[in-house]
């Protein structure tokens, strides 16, 4: 089987505390338990999933790539949902965030890489609940809508490479930008 790896943005601090929190808390309330446990850090995906480029050339190409971009910032806070299969915390990027995005796809894409149209219309979010169960949806959105209001300013100053070991999801390694 082939090894399997994604580009992601770590939540970190108290941001990634906050979403771990509620990936356990959702999950194991409404039994919808595919991200609980610790299976995946909280993040935001940058760039899924990585099927042509080695391991070895996404390496290379990321040492490289984080030296030219000087981070930027994000505001998490609020929920939305992508249908009713996916629950999130919403994540706002600055000019500087999107664009640091577009240009890794841009020079993946030159680099030989699939780029899909998850990436060419990215969406920046932490998801909190992938739903399995239909009938919770509108119970996990009630739910959520009605919490305290909760906002992070974070730096977007890493990407990292997540590869699938099992059914988890393990940074192989993490690139700070200046």
């Amino acid at each position: 089987m082939k090894d399997k790896y994604v580009l992601v943005y770590l939540v970190k601090g108290d941001a990634g505390k906050y979403c771990d929190g509620l990936v356990k808390d959702v999950g194991e309330r409404f039994g919808e338990i595919e991200l609980t446990g610790g299976q995946i850090p909280a993040h935001i995906t940058l760039k899924s999933p990585i099927e042509k480029v080695s391991l070895n050339n996404l390496d290379n190409f990321l040492s490289e790539f984080v030296k030219r971009q000087k981070s930027g910032n994000i505001r998490m806070g609020g929920f939305g949902n992508f249908g009713e299969s996916f629950v999130f915390v919403k994540s706002v990027f600055d000019k500087k965030s999107i664009l640091i995005q577009k240009n890794l796809i841009s020079d993946l894409n030159k680099l030989g890489e699939n780029i899909h149209e998850f990436d060419a219309n990215w969406v920046p979010h932490s998801t909190i609940v992938c739903i399995n169960k239909k009938n919770n949806f509108k119970n996990i959105l009630s739910y959520v809508g009605n919490m305290k209001k909760s906002g992070f300013d974070l730096k977007f100053n890493n990407i990292a490479i997540l590869k699938k070991v099992g059914k988890y999801w393990k940074v192989y390694r993490e690139y700070n930008l200046k």
